[in-house]
């Protein structure tokens, strides 16, 4: 009986010292490429295709649901590096910026939250929802795309023939390069293709950086406007 008293109080208590964790709100940057493979304050490597991030005060290896307040999308990253308490609240990888779509922007008010069990399995849910949608859509995204907003450039990567070979490409050059990827079906000559994007840039000049590393694997890479 003492030991059934016992575990109530402590998940009593562990319940409300969660619950009294706040919300947090505030603005997300991410990492320079120019820490990747570099050690963390928690002794990890950051490395710039994980979901990971760096905050002022929450344990290492806390999860957290970042959500960027401009567009609603989230990411759920592992805390494993410090950042100073300052007016930026969060530093993200490059891959989790890239699932929130703020690449491009730089800087985005985002909202933290500490992702408990019930958050984690709403997270999947919807990222389950979301992948569901592929075979329906004329415009496929493999991460969060920024391909179908206006005036916007992209770099066109390749074309390939099947649905599963576009999303598994999409998928690496995203964890690759750190950029937002997007598959779109077209018709050619009365075949199916899948056009395979990556990177959303203002103008066409902020891509030529971008398209000369692509071209050293995809030679075949070119600059498009959206």
């Amino acid at each position: 009986m003492r030991n059934v008293v016992l575990i109530i109080l402590f998940s009593a208590f562990s319940f409300l010292n969660y619950a009294q964790m706040p919300t947090e709100e505030g603005l997300a940057t991410f990492y320079s490429k120019k820490f990747n493979g570099r050690r963390t304050s928690s002794g990890e490597i950051y490395r710039h295709t994980k979901l990971t991030a760096a905050h002022p005060s929450l344990p290492f290896g806390t999860d957290v649901l970042v959500t960027n307040l401009s567009n609603n999308k989230s990411v759920i990253v592992k805390i494993n590096d410090r950042c100073s308490p300052r007016k930026i609240k969060i530093d993200l990888s490059r891959a989790a910026a890239a699932k929130i779509d703020m690449i491009a922007a730089g800087v985005q008010k985002v909202r933290i939250e500490v992702a408990c069990d019930s958050i984690k399995s709403l997270y999947l849910e919807n990222e389950m929802a979301d992948s569901a949608k592929v075979g329906a859509d004329s415009l496929l995204t493999s991460t969060d795309s920024t391909a179908s907003v206006e005036n916007l450039f992209t770099i066109q990567v390749a074309s390939v023939a099947s649905l599963k070979n576009a999303k598994k490409l999409a998928d690496k050059l995203n964890e690759t390069y750190g950029m937002p990827s997007s598959f779109r079906k077209v018709k050619h000559r009365k075949k199916t293709l899948y056009k395979v994007f990556v990177g959303s840039f203002a103008n066409r000049e902020d891509a030529k950086e971008p398209l000369k590393a692509l071209k050293k694997t995809y030679r075949t890479a070119f600059i498009i406007a959206n």
